[in-house]
């Protein structure tokens, strides 16, 4: 009985060892995360409670007044309608996309790499320049409203940036395309990962 116990020491021992290398790994992470993302979201729930000027003492304790101000708006509560259909949106539409492409991709085919390339280099680009360049492809006569004309669908020109029922749609193109390579980043080392396993 006790031979048996101290050959299971070392493997013990040995697993021990492996878990304290791997918070060792992610303690600089879970710290940074910590600091940077959970204390101000806490700290930013509690000044919620506040009527506050943003640079005198928290004195003035108002409770759930600050939030029945906001949902009594109509500008919060559209604000938050574009957001569930922004999350809807990119839910049903941004990571089937993401997941197709990404199957597309991990196939064997010549010029794989230079694919991921082309998908993963919108997410690297800053949002001033993406913001730049839609202004020009998306202004009236811009290269869309051309491309539409040249291929006889000049009935489908739009103000796409102007028309205030379709601008949001237009935006969630150009998000569409700015962040996805991110998705199929992720979606094809999920599947590198599952084919070594």
């Amino acid at each position: 009985m006790t031979a048996g116990r101290s050959k299971g020491w070392p493997a013990v021992r040995r697993q021990g060892r492996k878990w304290l290398q791997i918070a060792a790994y992610i303690a600089p992470a879970v710290v940074l995360y910590a600091v940077f993302i959970i204390v101000p979201v806490v700290q930013a729930i509690h000044y919620s409670f506040y009527s506050w000027n943003g640079l005198e003492p928290l004195t003035d304790f108002v409770g759930l007044g600050n939030y029945r101000e906001a949902f009594g708006d109509p500008a919060f509560r559209q604000a938050m309608q574009h957001n569930g259909i922004l999350v809807a949106l990119s839910l049903g539409l941004q990571l089937p996309l993401a997941l197709g492409v990404a199957l597309l991709v991990n196939r064997p085919m010549r010029g794989r790499s230079l694919f991921r390339l082309i998908f993963f280099v919108p997410y690297v680009l800053s949002e001033a320049i993406t913001a730049i360049v839609f202004l020009q492809i998306l202004q009236p006569g811009g290269l869309v409203d051309q491309t539409l004309k040249s291929v006889g669908l000049g009935g489908l020109v739009q103000l796409w940036l102007a028309d205030l029922g379709l601008v949001f749609y237009t935006l969630f193109v150009v998000i569409t395309w700015k962040y996805i390579g991110f998705a199929i980043i992720l979606f094809l080392a999920g599947l590198q990962g599952s084919r070594r396993s």
